[in-house]
């Protein structure tokens, strides 16, 4: 788990990562993972604007799925780091493990 995609992006070199948020320093860390992730999986509670360029430029690279309306329901994780996370979709039951 890291808060700093510039300082930890080589880190994760062909590793699969995961940003949450819609904020412009949300899209701008998901677009720095690109360079680096095998996947980023990028977790949004609503939908983007129309108008983010940056965001419609983040969804371009094949590396990114982005988990729309669902929010970041807990890390798992042992002793040698994160092993996964459960992600549940806005206004349903259910919940996921990626």
């Amino acid at each position: 788990m890291s808060y700093c995609a510039t300082c930890d992006g080589a880190f994760y070199v062909e590793s699969p990562v995961a940003v949450v948020g819609v904020t412009a320093e949300a899209i701008q860390e998901a677009e720095f993972l690109t360079k680096f992730a095998s996947t980023v999986h990028w977790i949004t509670p609503k939908p983007i604007a129309e108008t983010n360029v940056a965001a419609k430029e983040l969804l371009e690279h094949k590396n990114v799925k982005h988990w729309v309306n669902t929010k970041l329901v807990e890390i798992e994780g042992d002793d040698a780091g994160v092993t996964g996370m459960k992600i549940k979709k806005n206004g349903r039951g259910r919940t996921g493990t990626s």
